[in-house]
């Protein structure tokens, strides 16, 4: 697969295999919501990645958490989709999936949710780290 970076935010790709081709367009935002802390950038479970379940997303300075509340049918499961700036590490990165951007050493971070009751509270720490 190859692709081309035609603006910071757009990537397009052509995927082309022996059983079959499509096109690819993905739209990134992570210019303009530029933050020096940890921060969402999507969630799997609703097509509008995170606007119809998330109810607040808010940095605590104090402890260095980020502290997301979200609503969704009891049961269901789905991901948290978050972006450390380079600087920043997990202070517990047990269980959750990590991946180093090359570009400029950010973390993404998928962060694995389960609904076991309609509301659910998900707190992630983090913590400085010489750059």
């Amino acid at each position: 697969m190859t692709g081309a970076l035609l603006d910071p935010n757009f990537y397009v790709a052509h995927p082309r295999k022996s059983w079959g081709n499509w096109d690819l367009l993905a739209v990134f935002n992570f210019n303009e919501t530029a933050r020096n802390h940890p921060w969402l950038v999507s969630t799997d479970q609703q097509v509008r990645q995170g606007a119809a379940e998330i109810e607040d997303c808010r940095w605590d300075q104090a402890s260095s958490t980020l502290v997301i509340r979200a609503t969704r049918p009891k049961g269901d499961r789905g991901s948290l989709f978050l972006r450390a700036p380079s600087g920043w590490a997990l202070a517990e990165p047990q269980g959750l999936f990590i991946a180093k951007e090359g570009n400029d050493g950010s973390l993404i971070v998928r962060k694995a949710v389960e609904f076991g009751d309609a509301r659910i509270e998900v707190r992630v720490g983090f913590q400085r780290i010489a750059k």
